[in-house]
């Protein structure tokens, strides 16, 4: 099951707010990782 969640979709980037009993995000590279196997959100 998926927590509740929105995101931002763009041809290289998704970005998404997981938001009801949790406050996280993701940030993935969709060039880089089609997959979406590793979020980039905290890296600097």
């Amino acid at each position: 099951m998926v927590k509740r969640h929105y995101a931002i979709v763009t041809e290289q980037y998704k970005l998404i707010h997981f938001y009801y009993d949790v406050d996280e995000w993701e940030l993935y590279d969709r060039k880089k990782d089609p997959q979406e196997l590793k979020s980039v959100y905290n890296e600097g």
